[in-house]
């Protein structure tokens, strides 16, 4: 008579997910640093990466494992091409879990310009020398829809769900408020606009419409 073994089997992926997910060009101009924090859930990570902006990750094969830490660079980039980042938790048993909200729309741009544009209709064109006067130079560009959560409250509910925030940062890893040639910023218009459109801006605690 033999006598069976049993062992368990875990298939229940993590509930919970990796936060604040932030990236920005990487010293040596060449790639995207991502950065993360920790979910006290995971083993190891997985990076994911697409061309279009979607939560749907079954066509879609992790660009990375990260076992250690919660950093990865992404050094194969396109040039003035918009990628869309998430990072994944994944337990001891291999079962990944859910990117919740964690995900990052960001490219490297240069001197020869180009063009970004998001699924949900927001454009910037940056024209040539319009980074830096520094021919080599290369910054990071992200485009993300902001949460209403924690912003000042808007004057028009016409307004609620469409706050973006554009951040460009050097190589040197600050944050650049004035580029060496302007950038057009443009958007489809809101459903239900009825073609009028007021454009604000967060100047520190309050909106300021902008003419």
């Amino acid at each position: 008579m033999h006598s069976g073994i049993s062992l368990p089997f875990d298939n229940n992926p993590p509930t919970s997910a990796p936060t604040n997910l932030v990236g920005y060009v990487s010293p040596d101009g060449n790639g995207i640093e991502l950065s993360w924090t920790a979910d006290a859930n995971a083993s190891t990570y997985n990076v994911y990466r697409s061309q279009i902006e979607s939560t749907d990750r079954t066509a879609l094969d992790p660009i990375a494992f990260v076992a250690k830490g919660t950093q990865f660079t992404d050094s194969d980039v396109e040039i003035a091409r918009l990628f869309y980042y998430s990072v994944v938790s994944v337990d001891s048993a291999g079962n990944e879990g859910s990117n919740g909200l964690n995900s990052l729309a960001i490219a490297l741009m240069d001197n020869a310009g180009g063009v970004l544009s998001t699924g949900s209709g927001i454009k910037l064109e940056f024209g040539s020398d319009a980074v830096s006067e520094h021919t080599q130079y290369k910054v990071s560009v992200a485009v993300n829809e902001i949460s209403n959560e924690g912003l000042p409250v808007l004057s028009s509910s016409e307004l609620l769900g469409s706050a973006w925030s554009v951040e460009i940062v050097s190589q040197l890893g600050s944050s650049i408020e004035i580029l060496n040639k302007p950038v057009t910023l443009t958007s489809t218009l809101p459903v239900g606009s009825g073609g009028l459109v007021r454009i604000q801006e967060l100047d520190w605690d309050s909106w300021r419409e902008l003419e």
